[in-house]
């Protein structure tokens, strides 16, 4: 009965320490998703602010600055796909909760009565560790997803980035250019 008690122990160590890892990691692709998503918000806003105020003393004829427009709506479409995948990962899904007790509650039941034996006692330590396993690869699924929607929310939020930086520097190339005419 000590073997048993100390295999089991051990197994729910192990899979509550995967689950509170795994929750660990829930947690922290949250916050990065709440970062990109705040990070897009800011430069909306200043897309929003730079588009509306630094290009009117500029003709929009000047092929530059139709240029920078032209970037600065690319950026604008990109920043909005990049919060949308922020948003998607952080969408609350259905998640599995850690089992409950550890199985030591069912094995001192039959303790009182050894003859029922081994197959019992292998039976309640088969269904922990089954209720175990499949919740962490709940969560571990969960965690892919939400990594996935993060990386795709990065990358095009670095197209953002990129796309207006590009924007910026042709705008005001543009505008030294229509001084020095």
């Amino acid at each position: 009965m000590a073997a048993l008690s100390d295999r089991l122990a051990l197994a729910y160590k192990s899979y509550n320490d995967e689950y509170a890892e795994l929750c660990d990691t829930w947690r922290a692709l949250d916050q990065k998703s709440q970062g990109c998503l705040q990070t897009a918000g800011v430069m909306i806003a200043l897309l929003a602010a730079f588009s509306t105020k630094a290009v009117e003393p500029l003709p929009a004829t000047n092929p530059i600055v139709k240029f920078a427009i032209g970037l600065s709506a690319i950026s604008f479409m990109l920043l909005w796909v990049s919060a949308l995948f922020s948003i998607f990962a952080l969408y609350v899904q259905r998640v599995s909760h850690a089992p409950r007790g550890s199985g030591w509650e069912d094995i001192k039941v039959f303790t009182a009565t050894p003859q029922l034996g081994e197959q019992i006692e292998t039976d309640i330590l088969s269904r922990q560790l089954t209720a175990w396993r499949q919740t962490n690869e709940n969560v571990w699924e969960i965690n892919e997803s939400k990594a996935k929607h993060l990386s795709r929310s990065q990358f095009w939020l670095a197209g953002a980035s990129t796309a207006l930086t590009v924007a910026v520097v042709v705008f005001l190339t543009g505008l030294l250019w229509d001084k020095l005419l």
